[in-house]
């Protein structure tokens, strides 16, 4: 596997490797070339991209990604986004 690119890339490649919510190449494509501006969205988008209703997804499930994502990408400069440079 090549290195991410990007924090997005990072991020989507430790939802499928390490978390099991894994994507085509051709959404992680799309997702990293207009990512989501807030967590929430961003997660709603992996959801959707699964070909699941963000709605009917369990609270744990939803908090785990949402954890994640927030790490990468929402940190405020402290998170594994930072770390990545």
């Amino acid at each position: 596997m090549s290195r991410p690119a990007s924090r997005v890339e990072a991020l989507l490649e430790e939802l499928c490797v390490r978390r099991g919510h894994s994507l085509s190449r051709e959404k992680v494509e799309a997702i990293a070339a207009d990512p989501p501006s807030d967590a929430e969205a961003f997660v709603d988008v992996v959801l959707q991209a699964k070909g699941l209703e963000p709605g009917l997804v369990d609270k744990r499930t939803r908090g785990a990604l949402m954890e994640t994502v927030s790490q990468w990408l929402f940190d405020g400069g402290t998170g594994k986004g930072s770390r990545s440079g």
